[in-house]
């Protein structure tokens, strides 16, 4: 008798046009075939020993809510349930097609202010050292996603191009101080358009600017160069330090 199992040239196996993701499932066939057999001879015993206790005759007067067709029922429910759940276990499917699933990155330029302004203490220990901390910690979340680094006051300077280390991002990061600016102010037109270089305007990634500053957009030159990252599809985030008490 032909049960329509065939394996083919890959190796895999088929039933009844049904390809088997995982085979060994069908391991679980002995369980099912272990509850018939049980199954059928606990039926045949209880028959047995009705038949001791009261004859043939007398069953239907001495086991009134007996019934043989509901026990068999029970039984072949049983037996199916078994074997549903083997065929489960080996996957059987149709007709499928396996397609590759693209991960989108993301390109992320983090600014970074380092203003005279941001050595004051009321973010504890001070706001420099607080930002610095934020960002090393988002730098820890980057999966598979490259990241840049990008200083500035007056005027903005590359501290670390796009890259997906993050190891050497954060160490790069820990050597960033107030110490380095050569120029005093808080330009934030000038920060992002520093980022807006930095990324690949031809790339595929999703693309993502963060300013972490003190400061405040007096000259409208941030909001500017901000509309123009918009119309880039680049969104920019602004993370302010500091408190409304100031210090």
């Amino acid at each position: 008798m032909d049960l329509g199992v065939d394996v083919g040239a890959e190796g895999r196996m088929t039933i009844f046009g049904f390809e088997l993701l995982r085979p060994e499932g069908l391991a679980w066939l002995g369980a099912a075939l272990a509850l018939a057999a049980f199954g059928a001879f606990g039926l045949a015993r209880r028959a047995r020993d009705r038949r001791r206790l009261s004859g043939v005759k007398a069953i239907g007067r001495m086991f009134p809510r007996s019934s043989v067709t509901r026990e068999r029922t029970r039984v072949l429910l049983a037996v199916l349930a078994a074997l549903f759940l083997a065929l489960a276990a080996a996957g059987p499917v149709r007709g499928y097609t396996l397609r590759p699933v693209e991960r989108r990155g993301l390109d992320l330029v983090v600014c970074l202010d380092t203003s005279r302004s941001m050595l004051v203490r009321d973010a504890k220990p001070d706001r420099l050292t607080r930002a610095k901390r934020e960002i090393s910690a988002l730098f820890q979340e980057l999966a598979g996603d490259r990241a840049a680094l990008i200083a500035f006051s007056g005027e903005p300077r590359e501290v670390a191009p796009l890259t997906h280390d993050a190891a050497t991002l954060e160490k790069l990061l820990s050597f960033v101080d107030t110490d380095d600016n050569t120029l005093g102010g808080t330009d934030l037109g000038g920060a992002i358009e520093r980022a807006l270089l930095a990324l690949d305007a031809e790339s595929s990634s999703s693309q993502a600017i963060v300013l972490v500053t003190d400061g405040e957009d007096l000259s409208g030159h941030g909001q500017e160069i901000a509309k123009r990252a918009a119309e880039r599809g680049v969104r920019v985030f602004v993370l302010g330090m500091g408190t409304e008490q100031g210090g």
